[in-house]
Parts: structure tokens; C-alpha cells; sequence
């Protein structure tokens, strides 16, 4: 709030927080749900880890933080020397945004929009489109499609350069993925593709998994994450 002091030099922190990059299509990152309720927006920019923005013409910086079970939001109002931070033990929901641009209003004195309701319409619109391509998935699904081998040929160990190991067991008639302390187990979906059902329900979503035909690769559909078995 004081240019980064103590912690920063004032050089060090204005060039973390001037703009670095323009953000040519918002409505199709990740900051699509805050851009379409607020068109008014006169920038959206990147800067060394921030978005520099400005909300009722005030400059704002922020940015949002998510991990499985947590979503969280900080901002900056410089010229106001004023800050927030929202954190909610949820994962997949836009409470956090809601909650930033109530808090905003009231700390920017103006007159505030039912955020909540406003959300939840854009959340509302998100379920409605994401069941649709499931929906869509399902009609195209060929459970009676056998995989290339046996069950044991798929199990083993998996490695991500990124991510690290996974491991795949067997486990009475079905498969068991094991990625540190969580596990998933994986339903036969068609072919060499399937459903993984992890363990912590509400925290990680069901993801689908397909294997190469040999067994020696295994890529993470969701986030086109290829692992290669190593023993």
C-alpha cells in the first residue's frame, strides 16, 4: 500500500504493477465472467503477476487464486490506499468474484449491484452449457467397445515432467489411479479411454483418462497432460 514498502523498493514494485501486456479477448480467459458483467471497463491488462484494471474509472490491481476446495481474491485500489482479500473453501464457484465486487462497491462508495444474483445467472449459464457437451459426450459413448489388452496391461508407474507420478493398480474387476495422497477409480469408458472417480468428491472433478493401445502411455483428456509409463 506504500509502493511496496517495506518489502519492495518503489522501482522494483511500480514495475510489478505497471501494465505488460494488453488482454485482447477477455470474454474468452478467465476473466470472462467478471468482463461481461462489467462492459464499462475502460482496460484490461497483465502485469508481472497482477491484472491491472480499473473498476467505477479507479485503478485496480488483482488477481484471483484457485486450487482443489479453495478460491480466493486480492485487490489493490492504489489511489485509495485500500485492499481486500476474499478467500472461500469452495472450489468450482464464482462466490469469490461476487463477494470482490460487493466489498469493492461498498470500500469505492458506490451503490451497490445485487453481485450475488448476477453470478449466479453466469453460473447458472456455465452448468447449463458444460452439461450440454456431457450430455453430448454420453450420446457418443460405445461402452460395448472392449480396450485393446487386458487390465493388468495398463497398470504401472506414470510420468509427468510437470506433474510428477501417478500409479495404476489393479483392484478386484477395475482399475485404481493413485496421485500422491488421492486416488481415483477409473470406470471403463470405451476403448482405451476412461472415467476417473477421485476420492475427494467436491474437490477434483472426474476427469477423463485415455491410454495408448500398448499401455505405455497414459494422457490426462481434461488438461492434455501426456504421462509415460516408467516401470
Amino acid at each position: 500500500m506504500q509502493n511496496g514498502a517495506p518489502l519492495l523498493q518503489p522501482n522494483t514494485f511500480n514495475e510489478l504493477t505497471t501494465p505488460q501486456i494488453v488482454m485482447q479477448d477477455v470474454l474468452n480467459s478467465e476473466l470472462a465472467p467478471l468482463a461481461y458483467l462489467q462492459p464499462a471497463t475502460h482496460f484490461w491488462t497483465y502485469g508481472l503477476g497482477w491484472w491491472v484494471m480499473d473498476l467505477h474509472g479507479e485503478k485496480v490491481l488483482m488477481h484471483g487464486g484457485q486450487m482443489p476446495g479453495y478460491n480466493s481474491a486480492v485487490a489493490f485500489f492504489p489511489q485509495r490506499k485500500l485492499a481486500l482479500a476474499v478467500m472461500v473453501n469452495v472450489h468450482q464457484t464464482l462466490a469469490h468474484a461476487a463477494l470482490f465486487y460487493a466489498i469493492s462497491d461498498i470500500l469505492l462508495d458506490k451503490k451497490g449491484r445485487d453481485w450475488s444474483s448476477e453470478f449466479q445467472m453466469v453460473a447458472q449459464g456455465y452448468m447449463a452449457e458444460v452439461k450440454g457437451q456431457v450430455d453430448e459426450m454420453r450420446l457418443k459413448r460405445d461402452p460395448n467397445l472392449p480396450p485393446s489388452n487386458k487390465l493388468d496391461s495398463y497398470t504401472g508407474t506414470f510420468s509427468n515432467d510437470l506433474f510428477g507420478e501417478m500409479t495404476v493398480t489393479r483392484k478386484d474387476d477395475s482399475l485404481q489411479l493413485t496421485y500422491g495422497v488421492n486416488t481415483a477409480t477409473l470406470e471403463h469408458w470405451q476403448g482405451d479411454t476412461f472415467l476417473a472417480h477421485w476420492n475427494l468428491k467436491g474437490l477434483m472433478d472426474d476427469s477423463m483418462i485415455a491410454f495408448s493401445s500398448d499401455g505405455k502411455a497414459m494422457t490426462l483428456l481434461n488438461d492434455r497432460a501426456e504421462y509415460r509409463k516408467t516401470s
